[in-house]
């Protein structure tokens, strides 16, 4: 389903550091612009999620009645809504945490984790949680796919390349709740830039390789990690019309962000064709979720132009029966 979103949040009532157009972020990221695209991320992901009863209820009420109250003692207690379960939520690659924070703002009755690998990210993010006084949200360096603890729905804005494959396929393996909006897909055949490799080394403990005396074990490790391994195209539906070589020039093509005398942005012959391609990159993703057996509904949104060229949202939604 290709559909647009909108919501107004009141900013204005948030804590400065949880507002991505108010809060400092690093130097070369920080504009007036990327504030206001920030924002705008925020609120259609947020009606996303709201409007499906991921997080709060369809009515509107949790964003109003719980924000006032969420620098008080009472905000990580739950007693905003009767009707709705405690959940945890992980933001996966969460960088100084815009989403992460406005989301642990707007829903005080959850539980909220920032997950990054980079050490400065992290320190950033418990500065501005410590600054807005949030009490149900706390950050954790680590890889994605070290994350061992459990949670019930998974957030991933602009994680680079495979990374977002990682966040979906553990998702789908756990059959949980998930909002992906992926970025640089044409990453996904160089694993990223070379300062996410060193900052994986680092993380990265060796103490969990196994014994070479165990043949058996090695053995079953290894089919397990080529079980687990990304490969791409992602779907049997995508892999039936398309090699790797040629999906990895489509993917390439999605990242195009235009040059000096053309816009990305306008609509044109030359803009048409990157974002399809961004978008048969996501449909590829979603189609495989379906096919490993995802039990919820599953889509793909297209976000507003003022989010970025980066708009294509992949939620998925487990319904309980109660």
């Amino acid at each position: 389903a290709m559909t647009t979103t909108t919501t107004i949040i009141d900013w204005s009532r948030f804590p400065k550091s949880a507002d991505p157009a108010r809060a400092i972020g690093t130097a070369k990221k920080t504009s007036a612009a990327r504030g206001v695209r920030k924002r705008k991320q925020i609120e259609q992901i947020y009606e996303a999620l709201r409007s499906r009863n991921v997080l709060g209820g369809s009515d509107g009420s949790s964003s109003s009645s719980s924000s006032s109250s969420s620098s008080s003692s009472e905000h990580s207690c739950g007693s905003s809504s009767g009707t709705r379960s405690k959940k945890t939520i992980v933001d996966f690659g969460c960088g100084t945490g815009n989403l992460l924070l406005a989301l642990a703002f707007l829903f005080p009755e959850h539980d909220f984790i920032g997950v990054d690998l980079n050490e400065t990210s992290i320190r950033m993010l418990d500065e501005r949680i410590e600054s807005a006084k949030l009490t149900n949200v706390r950050s954790k360096l680590s890889l994605i796919e070290t994350f061992d603890e459990d949670f019930d729905v998974a957030l991933a804005l602009h994680v680079c390349g495979k990374a977002t494959d990682v966040v979906l396929q553990t998702c789908v393996e756990k059959q949980k709740d998930f909002a992906c909006v992926p970025c640089c897909v044409g990453k996904v055949q160089a694993n990223g830039h070379r300062s996410v490799g060193g900052m994986r080394k680092k993380l990265i403990n060796v103490d969990v390789v196994g014994s070479k005396n165990n043949n058996n074990n090695n053995i079953a490790n290894e089919k397990n990690n080529n079980e687990k391994e990304i490969r791409h195209p992602r779907s049997n539906l995508m892999r039936a019309i398309c090699d790797e070589e040629t999906f990895m020039e489509v993917a390439k093509l999605a990242d195009w962000s235009g040059n000096d005398r053309v816009s990305a942005y306008e609509a044109s012959k030359h803009s048409l064709l990157p974002r399809e391609a961004k978008s048969a990159v996501e449909l590829d993703r979603l189609c495989r979720c379906v096919e490993k057996g995802y039990r919820g509904s599953v889509e793909l949104i297209k976000l507003d132009d003022e989010c970025g060229l980066r708009n294509d949202l992949i939620l998925g939604h487990i319904v309980h029966h109660h």
